[in-house]
């Protein structure tokens, strides 16, 4: 399978679950970097519902304390600390992907209040068929990092 070369494979000694990122990850900013870890690490820990459903629902809330943002309480400006934050991760992610991995739709009423946004809003993640197909290999793999070099 020659799609290898795309991604890194983190062992169970790095993180309790054993997850696989696509290489672009490292070119993103710390934020986005965070958000498509997290997206990873939960299509990974998911995949017989992502195999049933297709997708993967992660709330805002959670994408909130993901991404160490600031609580709403008490928060002077929390379009700017919190919401437009997790817009940007998310458009970070959308573009660096290109649909390669994932489809990403953000579902939310725009002119909310911060907290109908983190508790109502969610990121629908379909995921494609390439990176279900890495996801099945990487049982196959020895816990190494795959790279341009693989002869895979």
């Amino acid at each position: 399978m020659n799609d290898l070369k795309d991604y890194y494979v983190f062992p169970r000694s790095f993180n309790a679950l054993n997850f696989v990122i696509p290489k672009y990850d490292f070119k993103m900013d710390e934020r986005s970097s965070r958000l498509l870890s997290y997206i990873c690490k939960v299509v990974a820990s998911k995949v017989d519902e992502v195999k049933k459903n297709g997708y993967v629902i992660i709330k805002f809330r959670t994408l909130q304390h993901e991404l160490g943002l600031s609580s709403e309480v008490g928060n002077y400006n929390p379009g700017r600390n919190i919401k437009y934050p997790i817009q940007e991760a998310i458009r970070n992610v959308v573009i660096a992907d290109q649909q390669e991995n994932f489809i990403i739709t953000a579902h939310f009423k725009s002119k909310s209040s911060i907290t109908f946004f983190l508790d109502n809003g969610y990121l629908k993640v379909r995921v494609k068929d390439k990176y279900l197909s890495v996801l099945e290999a990487k049982k196959y793999w020895k816990g190494v990092r795959l790279n341009e070099n693989s002869d895979q």
